[in-house]
C-alpha cells in the first residue's frame, strides 16, 4: 500500500509555508481542479479535490496545523526508530543468510522406520521392538 501524501504535498508547499501562502495556493488548486470546472467527474479527480479541501481546512486553522505538524514529526521519528533497529539486527547478523535451509530426508522404509532398522514383528503385530537389518 502506498504511503498517503502529506496535506503539504497536496497542495504543493513546504512545511515553513505562512498561512497567506497557504491560502493563495489553496485558491489556486481549487479554481484549476474543481469538479464544475474541470468537467471531469471520475472518483480520482473528486478524490483528489476533496484532499485539496482537508488540506486547506486542517493547514488553515493554527491549532490543527501545529497538531498535525506533532504527528507528522513523531511519525517521522518512529519511521526513523525502525530503520536504525533494523540495520542494527542487520549488523548482528551480516554473513547469514535470510533463506531457509532445504531439509535433506531420505525416505522412509515401508514400516515408517529408516531402511537400517527394522521392527520385529511379534504375533498380534508390531512390538515396538528395534531390530538390525540383516546384511
Amino acid at each position: 500500500m502506498p504511503k498517503p501524501r502529506s496535506h503539504y504535498d497536496v497542495l504543493g508547499i513546504k512545511k515553513e509555508t505562512a498561512p497567506e501562502e497557504v491560502k493563495s495556493r489553496y485558491r489556486e488548486m481549487a479554481r484549476t481542479y474543481h469538479p464544475d470546472v474541470r468537467k471531469d467527474h471520475s472518483p480520482e479527480a473528486n478524490r483528489f479535490f476533496s484532499e485539496i479541501i482537508e488540506a486547506y481546512r486542517v493547514l488553515s486553522d493554527p491549532l490543527r496545523r501545529s497538531e498535525y505538524d506533532r504527528q507528522l514529526d513523531a511519525e517521522a521519528a518512529a519511521s526513523r526508530r525502525m530503520a536504525a533497529s533494523s540495520a542494527k539486527v542487520d549488523a548482528l547478523r551480516p554473513n547469514q543468510s535470510r533463506q531457509p535451509r532445504p531439509r535433506v530426508r531420505s525416505a522412509p522404509a515401508a514400516s515408517g522406520f529408516p531402511p537400517e532398522i527394522g521392527m520385529a514383528g511379534g504375533p498380534h503385530g508390531v512390538t515396538g521392538v528395534p531390530r538390525v537389518a540383516d546384511e
